[in-house]
């Protein structure tokens, strides 16, 4: 049987002298039971603080006391003092210190903070060292603390003038690559608890910068968005920690990289259309990009001059073709026909043609040493082609592969980098249509085994993946391997301003500075080691084109 009970209660608490606890409960009541009930009240002990109210669920705790802090020393190089806790150790403490703070306030949040973890061992005196984030010549406040079940308690506060303190040490900043994230820590001694600007700020070559948060352990701040939208420098970045208007500066000296500039099209690329994915080759000096769902032309960056120019080609692409460069020609495969044309020249031949089936669903391509690889995945509905074949631009030859491994579901996209004399392949791969939650791995063909790797036995396994991308795009500078710009053309549709540089010593992929505009890319080469990147936002509005200095990676 159930009851519906609703209580009024009104409750008064009675204190004796001596500080025990002792409740009265006077509860008033109107119930319409429907049946007789015996009613059993609980003691519940409820302090009242002027300042906080903390609540306490346990029985038979005698009053809850904070002794006021008492101030041993003053010095330059900070302050000492004790207090203890008396019967608090009985308490579920979860946390306990001090908080100081240049005027009349007991706001824990924002005032400075040292704090220990967990509860005191015994109830003799807390002896407590204050020697960073101190003011030279100035009142300030101090309070105890204690924190128990998420609840703030406060002793009364005794006021000194505090005469300084000691300076911090820095001992590393974090990431090592600065700009690969819009949050630096700089890790380090002798810092407190903080999250008042007016306390700490940090100094960027003069430039101050209130940080997010400070710990015991480190400095967290974001740089300002001009450091993103600057085009390509490097600098020696001077740091300062400021703690109540001194200066502290730090010793060691930190190099500011950003490896991008925004190169403009608005004057030098004199043609008006919207940019879809292609692909694209360098060779010399020059990069030759052949835009998708574009008229037949293919265009041609001089990157010395900086200026485009085009020229015609048989037929037009689309994201589904390749390009690439051999033996002083470029080559374009694109729905299943080879086309080739002196790097100089004008006049395309063709050269082969796809010996089998030719499958517009996601083909891949890639090339190295004179071979083009080609293979299909499987789709949906079907095994699809899963053939692989090669073709030798130097023998005009094909042969056909070991057939690409039942992927166990439809590979959404994928992207591929060699090494090792291996193909290395990473995938977004998924079980079933529209679910996109399955794997992000890398997998490989060995070149001189013929063997594919289903089971993710590569050397490189999982890659990174940020949200939920639904593509990647690899490129290089034929030394070094990138991923990145991540983009997601379903609902809700974005692209991303990241990169990974893979570190073929072990395996490991490592973030670089992030690219100044989140792009969806449509086309890259490379001009010895830089690379040239072109691409739009994700409503083919914006256009960008960006070079890599991967030199300064």
């Amino acid at each position: 049987m159930q009851f519906n009970l609703k209580i009024n209660c009104n409750i008064e608490t009675v204190r004796n002298k001596e500080n025990k606890m002792n409740k009265i409960f006077c509860i008033k009541s109107c119930l319409k039971p429907l049946c007789i009930l015996t009613i059993v009240i609980v003691t519940i002990l409820q302090s009242c603080n002027q300042n906080n109210d903390l609540v306490v669920k346990t029985e038979n705790l005698t009053q809850f006391e904070l002794t006021q802090p008492e101030i041993l020393d003053v010095t330059k190089k900070g302050l000492s003092l004790q207090f203890d806790f008396r019967s608090c150790v009985d308490l579920a403490v979860d946390e306990y210190g001090l908080i100081w703070y240049d005027k009349e306030d007991s706001i824990l949040v924002n005032n400075c903070v040292k704090s220990v973890m967990g509860k005191p061992t015994n109830r003799e005196k807390i002896y407590f060292e204050i020697n960073s984030c101190l003011p030279i010549n100035k009142i300030i406040y101090i309070r105890a603390y204690i924190k128990v079940q998420g609840k703030v308690k406060y002793s009364q506060f005794v006021s000194v003038e505090s005469q300084g303190c000691i300076a911090p040490v820095i001992t590393k900043l974090l990431p090592e690559k600065i700009l690969a994230s819009k949050q630096i820590k700089i890790e380090g001694t002798n810092l407190i608890r903080t999250k008042n600007p007016s306390y700490l700020k940090i100094s960027v070559n003069d430039y101050q910068i209130n940080p997010d948060s400070v710990t015991e352990d480190g400095i967290y701040f974001t740089l300002p968005s001009k450091y993103f939208e600057s085009n390509h420098f490097s600098y020696e970045m001077t740091l300062k920690i400021i703690m109540f208007g001194s200066e502290y500066p730090i010793e060691q000296k930190w190099t500011l990289t950003n490896p991008w500039r925004n190169i403009s099209l608005s004057g030098n690329f004199p043609y008006n259309f919207s940019f879809y994915k292609g692909c694209a080759t360098g060779y010399n000096n020059k990069g030759f990009v052949l835009f998708g769902n574009q008229n037949s032309k293919i265009y041609t960056y001089d990157a010395d001059n900086n200026s485009w120019s085009n020229s015609d080609m048989p037929l037009s692409v689309d994201e589904n073709s390749f390009c690439f460069n051999a033996n002083n020609k470029i080559y374009v495969m694109t729905q299943g026909v080879m086309y080739s044309r002196d790097v100089n020249g004008s006049t395309w031949e063709q050269v082969t043609i796809y010996p089998s089936k030719y499958s517009n669903n996601k083909p891949f391509f890639h090339f190295v040493d004179n071979w083009l690889y080609i293979g299909f995945f499987q789709n949906y509905n079907s095994y699809g082609v899963r053939e692989f074949r090669r073709y030798n631009i130097k023998e005009n030859v094909w042969e056909k592969l070991a057939s690409i491994p039942d992927a166990g579901g439809n590979v959404y996209s994928y992207f591929t980098f060699d090494f090792a004399n291996k193909i290395n392949f990473g995938t977004r791969r998924v079980n079933e249509p529209w679910e996109y939650s399955s794997n992000h791995r890398i997998w490989c063909y060995s070149i001189s085994k013929n063997i594919w790797s289903w089971d993710f036995e590569a050397e490189y396994s999982d890659y990174p993946n940020l949200y939920d991308e639904l593509e990647l795009t690899s490129f290089n500078d034929g030394i070094n391997v990138f991923i990145g710009f991540g983009e997601n053309s379903d609902w809700p549709s974005y692209c991303a301003d990241y990169a990974w540089n893979l570190n073929k010593k072990n395996g490991t992929w490592n973030m670089i500075p992030r690219c100044p505009s989140h792009i969806k890319l449509i086309a890259w080469f490379s001009v010895g080691r830089k690379i040239y990147l072109l691409g739009t936002d994700q409503d083919h509005i914006q256009k960008y084109f960006y070079e890599l200095d991967t030199t300064k990676i």
